[in-house]
């Protein structure tokens, strides 16, 4: 008897354990769907690409310019992009060398950026009737895509001009936009800015060139007469998930760098997505150059030209197709509707609030040169219609943001 009731004590000990197992495996495994559920992709770390389509080292007009925004690129950037493409349109321009150049100081550096190069085939490049030559836009867009594999609808993509300096917190500073902003519109984000055009170098061709050599960030503007925010049309950065341009009717047959197409860029994003604008915390800066990189010679010439001309018929038939019953005709690069704002002094935080306008006029030009530049600072941000209460503490900022049911908070943990 004694030992039948041990038997049956044993037996019992067995099933429990056996259950609390069970139990326990469910419970795992529930857990694990869970998060799998709750953590999309996006919040891991998606892929991000930098792609362009400069002239050249052999186009001595631009040249140096090109390869100190190349620099910044794949250098400067704190996190540093995933992979940076150059993408060329003539087969002498030195661009594939340039390339290898520094992929492999990359490589020796120890930085993760992947540099590569791809040339555009004839039927990516446009030819006008005035002799004028230049990439199409689409054909760029569409090697881009290409060029990331394997597909992730996760993947970010920043085209940017070929004489654009990015500054150390540009990726940062996306990546931040696109959580907060997809918590409302999954996918749906665009970002861009207004760059800050340098003029007058005060050293010489060689000396910027050692500042591109450098492994951090330096502060380009002292290098430079004069260093003046453009007017609000001067968006040469465009940010995006994989598939945003073909779910709004693709990317026409634009002529890059003949104007109008960035105005088709933030009339789509603007009706079809989120355009946040990041001017007033990211620190973008154009380097003067003149334009003889083209057929056309000038800037006013190239105003005139065909490439316009072909780049606004083109704009017109395609959002007749896209928004047949939406007026275009007050939307410009101004009109961006979300703008991202800084809330203290150190550039660290900042939220996302509705953008007010901002006017390109005499005043607002003596106001830059009283401001710092500064990316992220109270002062830069009031040249840019910021209209929060910049200097509070984050966790006054925190209520704030919460207050305002048009505001979006980005402040670091």
């Amino acid at each position: 008897m004694r030992r039948s009731r041990l038997f049956a004590r044993r037996r019992s000990i067995l099933i429990s354990f056996l259950l609390a197992a069970v139990v326990s495996l469910a419970y795992t495994c529930a857990i694990s769907m869970t998060s799998q559920i709750r953590t999309p992709s996006r919040y891991i770390h998606p892929r991000f690409t930098i792609f362009a389509c400069p002239k050249g080292p052999n186009h001595t007009q631009t040249a140096v310019n090109e390869e100190v925004a190349l620099a910044s690129w794949v250098f400067w950037l704190d996190p540093p992009a995933d992979l940076v493409l150059l993408i060329g349109f003539e087969s002498d321009s030195g661009l594939q060398d340039l390339a290898r150049k520094y992929g492999d100081e990359a490589q020796r550096r120890e930085r993760p950026t992947k540099v590569k190069y791809v040339r555009l085939d004839n039927e990516g490049i446009i030819k006008t009737s005035d002799g004028d030559v230049g990439p199409n836009l689409r054909f760029v867009f569409s090697t881009a895509k290409r060029a990331v594999m394997p597909q992730s609808e996760e993947d970010i993509f920043t085209y940017v001009n070929a004489d654009i300096v990015l500054p150390s917190n540009f990726v940062t500073a996306s990546h931040r936009s696109f959580s907060t902003g997809e918590r409302t519109r999954p996918s749906e984000i665009v970002l861009t800015g207004t760059r800050t055009d340098c003029k007058g170098p005060l050293q010489s061709a060689e000396n910027l060139l050692k500042l591109a050599s450098s492994s951090t960030y330096p502060r380009l503007e002292s290098s430079f007469r004069e260093c003046l925010p453009h007017a609000p049309t001067g968006k040469d950065y465009w940010i995006y998930r994989r598939e945003f341009w073909e779910r709004h009717g693709g990317i026409p047959d634009f002529m890059l760098g003949r104007f109008v197409w960035d105005d088709y860029m933030a009339l789509v994003a603007n009706t079809f997505g989120m355009l946040i604008d990041l001017s007033p915390v990211t620190f973008v800066i154009h380097l003067e150059h003149e334009y003889g990189h083209t057929n056309v010679r000038t800037r006013n010439m190239l105003l005139g030209g065909e490439g316009r001309k072909r780049n606004k018929r083109l704009m017109d038939a395609a959002w007749q197709v896209l928004a047949p019953n939406r007026d275009d005709s007050h939307l410009n690069l101004n009109s961006v509707y979300w703008r991202a704002c800084p809330i203290d002094n150190a550039g660290i935080n900042f939220i996302v609030e509705p953008a007010a306008t901002w006017a390109h006029d005499a005043a607002w030009l003596n106001n830059t040169k009283s401001f710092p530049h500064s990316e992220g600072s109270c002062d830069y941000g009031k040249l840019f219609g910021c209209t929060t209460t910049c200097g509070i503490l984050t966790r006054d900022a925190r209520v704030h943001s919460e207050n305002n049911t048009h505001a979006t908070s980005m402040l670091m943990p």
